[in-house]
């Protein structure tokens, strides 16, 4: 399965924490890592969010079903800090599922394409060039929910 995540932080050394959630990433089992996207700035914005953003994308292919992969990313926000304590708050690490080659999943949490993408040019911009670096043609309306 081909998979385009979206990685972002609001951590004052993002870029340091990015590549760090790439290198973790590429480590997971049964995820390879195929590109990984230039790393971007936008100004703070949420709840709370002291720091700019700081975005990237990763493009991998994934041996697992999508509901074991999202459990995976989830444990991996986890490992770097991620605390839930209110939407769009201030993250260490932020790991969104954007696209997918995968029927779209029974995960009652996940909406893939990320339902957002399209009006997120820090997490759309990525995404495109991860997914050029990786060589996928994606559909045409891949960022889009139908």
């Amino acid at each position: 399965m081909r998979v385009l995540l979206g990685l972002g932080t609001s951590h004052p050394r993002g870029r340091a924490v990015l590549q760090q959630a790439a290198a973790a990433l590429a480590r997971l089992e049964r995820i390879q890592l195929v590109a990984l996207s230039s790393a971007v700035k936008s100004p703070a914005w949420g709840n709370g969010t002291l720091f700019p953003v700081t975005s990237a994308a990763a493009a991998v292919t994934a041996g697992c079903p999508l509901q074991v992969l999202w459990q995976s990313l989830q444990a991996l926000e986890q490992r770097f800090g991620r605390l839930r304590v209110w939407p769009n708050g201030p993250r260490t690490l932020d790991i969104d599922v954007l696209w997918c080659n995968a029927s779209p999943s029974a995960i009652p949490e996940l909406t893939v394409p990320h339902p957002r993408l399209s009006q997120r040019p820090w997490a759309l911009l990525p995404a495109m060039d991860a997914a050029r670096q990786a060589g996928w043609v994606l559909p045409w309306n891949w960022h889009h929910n139908s």
